[in-house]
């Protein structure tokens, strides 16, 4: 039973096994207290190393499919640094410069549609400037007009990158943000 849920979990994550014989050689290893094929101590760092590769490589496809899915449909844009938008309600205002401080509503997504923020379920708008947000959220940001609300697509390297967000955002994932611009605040 243990087998067969290890070989579950690791399928689920993503994990792959790409030599079962070894793979049982090690386990057989560990569990009769034998000599073991590599040092004990380099194990941590090479599993590490490989699940950072799994979840950069994961991640990339995602992103990959969803740019590619995204920018297939009518009314997107495209923005020089590959940030596309949709705008879902145009706005007439002014737009914000990046030292002008801003109110603005956001729902932020992974590429696998799990939310990860949501100004509104707090009804309260976040205040902040253009200039302190990711890159790819600040661009869009300069060119939205008061009053609109745009659907934003930011690739991982304008968003949070290599590092992400601990426990909330995985490292290599691009993000989709609805965001409304309220206010500008001079």
């Amino acid at each position: 039973m243990l087998g067969a849920y290890l070989g579950q979990y690791l399928n689920a994550n993503g994990l792959a096994i790409t030599n079962a014989s070894l793979f049982i050689r090690g386990m057989d290893d560990v569990l009769g207290n034998k000599p073991l094929l590599v040092n004990a101590d380099s194990i941590p760092g090479k599993m590490n190393e490989y699940l950072v590769k799994m979840t950069r490589e994961r991640n990339q496809l995602l992103e990959k499919q969803l740019f590619e899915k995204v920018k297939g449909q009518p009314g997107v844009g495209i923005l020089p640094n590959g940030v596309c938008y949709l705008i879902t309600k145009p706005g007439t205002g002014q737009r914000p410069l990046l030292a002008d401080s801003v109110q603005i509503h956001i729902k932020g997504y992974l590429p696998t549609g799990t939310l990860f923020e949501d100004t509104y379920s707090r009804n309260k708008p976040l205040r902040t400037k253009p200039a302190s947000l990711i890159p790819g959220m600040k661009e869009a940001l300069q060119i939205m007009p008061t009053g609109s609300v745009w659907r934003i697509f930011i690739p991982s390297s304008l968003a949070y990158g290599e590092t992400g967000v601990q426990g909330i955002i995985p490292p290599y994932s691009a993000v989709v943000f609805d965001i409304e611009l309220v206010d500008i605040i001079k």
